[in-house]
């Protein structure tokens, strides 16, 4: 039997492509060729035996905001085996060979949604931020109040770059928000133009931005009455925008008993609504990787004034270029890791990635195992340049 990992090539293995994703993932076949405009050959590994396409998974090139900057980003996804070929080792092969080819391009970290959280865990992701659904009732939404001097409209295609513009000047506020390059918005909203309704709050100035907008989709009610909705996006400069916007998904009331959308963990909504009438319905939880470690710490953003050194030892299988001592500098903002130290604490590559990314506190970390050797003052020390709100996103790929 002859295996070979590589990239895609011809279109006869991106036709190969399609079929296998969509008999893992129940794709509908008008997908075809929307699915095929969107998938880039040189960034598709696959896994050949005796010529035929068994395995297959696509590297999205994005960035992801963590500390107030673009981290680059490997986007995984598409990670799919031919049923006969299941349980072979087929995706552990292919997600490897991602690996070294992710660094090569400058992708310092690896972000995934998991359909399972044992295989990547094993090839060292780790679990790093919160995707959930949260659904209110659209009667509670006419109970916000009004958003000073913010009115909406219906936004049309021509507003397109603006509203781009708008996620990008509020995304860096929040961890794990996804840095969305023009293509991300081609395909996913602009694709779907015709299939949603968008909405947009101007702004004060004169250049034409947008202060907010949101973006939804009807959905079949399951009782035969009404219909619901599904808000896909809504993102706010400030506070009256975001109201304006709220109120008026809110103002479908007469049809609409429930609105679905995607919150954070800490979602504004309890705050502002009069009763607590947010519910959680699904929570996937994202992995993460850090692909190269030093290059990560420097590319994302931490806390002003706060300055630190902690000797690591990180364990890497897979990647031998992270693997070793290390010594952690954080200051002014900036971080760095240099070869060398003690190696006094001693971390899995997969437990630094939660680290990381803010979403396990080093004392939750120790608890497990993940973590050991580290003082009182190096578990300050880490928690102090890598806490925050727990990260979330809207995407997921």
């Amino acid at each position: 039997m002859d295996v070979e990992v590589r990239t895609l090539a011809g279109d006869d293995e991106l036709e190969q492509a399609w079929l296998l994703d969509r008999q893992a993932f129940n794709s509908p076949a008008a997908e075809r060729d929307r699915w095929l405009q969107g998938l880039v050959p040189e960034r598709t590994h696959g896994v050949f035996v005796d010529d035929r396409l068994v395995g297959m998974g696509t590297v999205h090139a994005l960035g992801q905001f963590f500390g107030g900057r673009s981290v680059p980003m490997g986007g995984v996804a598409s990670v799919a085996v031919a049923p006969d070929h299941r349980g072979r080792g087929i995706a552990s092969a292919l997600l490897q060979s991602m690996l070294p080819a992710m660094r090569a391009r400058g992708e310092v970290i690896s972000t995934l949604s998991p359909a399972t959280t044992r295989l990547y865990r094993g090839l060292g992701w780790e679990v790093a931020g919160v995707h959930g659904g949260r659904a209110v009732p659209a009667r509670s939404l006419t109970q916000l109040r009004a958003g000073a001097g913010a009115s909406v409209r219906q936004a049309g295609r021509d507003d397109l770059p603006a509203i781009a513009a708008c996620y990008g000047r509020v995304a860096p506020r929040t961890n794990g928000f996804v840095d969305r390059p023009e293509w991300y918005w081609e395909q996913t909203l602009g694709a779907r133009w015709n299939e949603r309704y968008v909405y947009v709050v101007d702004g004060d100035d004169d250049d034409g931005g947008v202060d907010g907008y949101m973006n939804y989709e009807h959905l079949r009610s399951p009782v035969g009455w009404g219909y619901g909705l599904r808000v896909h996006d809504i993102v706010a400069r400030h506070a009256d925008a975001l109201l304006a916007l709220w109120r008026t998904v809110g103002s479908s009331a007469s049809q609409v008993r429930e609105v679905h959308f995607c919150g954070p963990p800490e979602d504004p909504l309890l705050l502002l609504l009069p009763e607590q009438d947010l519910t959680y319905h699904t929570v996937l939880r994202w992995m993460l990787r850090l692909v190269d470690a030093p290059g990560a710490v420097a590319a994302r953003g931490f806390p002003h004034g706060v300055d630190v050194t902690v000797d690591l030892e990180v364990r890497d299988r897979q990647c031998e270029w992270n693997d070793g001592t290390w010594r952690l500098v954080v200051s002014g903002g900036r971080g760095k890791l240099e070869r060398g130290g003690l190696g006094t604490v001693r971390i899995g590559i997969g437990t630094f990635s939660s680290l990381w990314s803010g979403y396990a506190s080093a004392r939750t970390l120790e608890l497990i195992g993940g973590l050991t050797g580290a003082t009182a003052k190096d578990r300050d020390a880490l928690d102090a340049v890598f806490a925050g709100p727990t990260p979330w996103m809207v995407d997921a790929f």
